[in-house]
């Protein structure tokens, strides 16, 4: 399924050519993939900001030993193109530190620029969004079970949770003692291959029969170290459990398979592969 990265199907025709640049590197160079995805999300805030605060200065400016800049911006000179396609200048301050900043004798020219690249920037992220893989198989939006006492399911974003990461897809259900015996050896192959840096994420898909047993199931395998995604319990009921479930070949249950960061089938037999190597050492388990 999907075996090669994939174009962006985006035949827009963008003003600002920093996200033109953004695009090739999104089409031609995979291993460019995160950082346009990190650059376009900071950049759309950044923008935003500026739109809806024009006259405050504190949104106008953007100090290049910050985490936001070193982290987000640098990596991607494209990035600082498109901050001086608003107006965005170079600058020193009188303690000496390096600034990007946005004066004000250039805010009223510079806020129709703003708005310019928030449009465009906005459809550059929904464009990066269709053109993911598993955007299409998991949908567009998945969950994670929140932290401490009262924890919630908080939303995360398909293409931004598993961007560059190997995916195991887990069906499975409260109901089922295999399942039970299960998650917690998964779990812990989980958290042992992440330990070892590598990038790996679970997106569990619940056949649970009601949502309160399916929130309950998951916040379990969060508190035992499954600390991964969901397929919605809305998008599970709305026929996307059905629809996986014959994708992935799902005759029982638990049933675990591991996909390759372009979304192809690389392990179908992911339960064995985990009984077989909790550790992890074999990780991805290709076949």
């Amino acid at each position: 399924f999907f075996s090669t990265p994939r174009a962006m199907p985006d035949p827009y025709d963008y003003e600002c050519g920093s996200i033109l640049g953004m695009k090739m590197l999104w089409d031609e160079h995979s291993a460019e993939r995160r950082a346009v995805l990190v650059a376009t999300d900071t950049l759309l805030s950044i923008v935003r900001n500026v739109c809806d605060h024009p006259n405050e200065a504190k949104f106008r400016r953007l100090k290049k030993t910050s985490n936001v800049y070193s982290l987000k911006i640098a990596p991607m000179p494209l990035a600082e193109d498109l901050l001086a396609f608003c107006g965005f200048e170079d600058q020193t301050e009188e303690d000496g530190s390096k600034v990007l900043r946005l004066p004000d004798a250039v805010v009223s020219e510079s806020t129709e620029r703003c708005q310019t690249a928030v449009s465009e920037l906005q459809v550059f992220r929904a464009a990066l969004q269709k053109s993911f893989p598993l955007s299409l198989v998991l949908g567009a939006s998945l969950c994670r079970m929140g932290s401490g006492a009262g924890a919630a399911l908080e939303a995360v974003n398909t293409l931004s949770g598993l961007l560059g990461s190997y995916v195991g897809v887990y069906f499975s259900a409260s109901w089922c003692p295999p399942c039970r015996q299960f998650t917690p050896l998964l779990a812990s192959t989980y958290q042992s291959i992440r330990a070892a840096g590598k990038a790996f994420e679970v997106v569990f898909v619940s056949l649970d029969r009601d949502q309160a047993s399916y929130e309950e199931y998951f916040k379990h395998q969060a508190d035992i170290g499954g600390t991964w995604l969901s397929v919605p319990w809305a998008s599970l009921s709305a026929g996307l459990k059905d629809a996986l479930s014959t994708q992935y070949g799902v005759r029982g249950i638990p049933h675990f398979v591991v996909l390759s960061p372009d979304g192809q089938l690389i392990c179908k037999e992911g339960r064995n592969a985990v009984m077989q190597d909790p550790s992890g050492l074999m990780f991805p388990w290709a076949v």
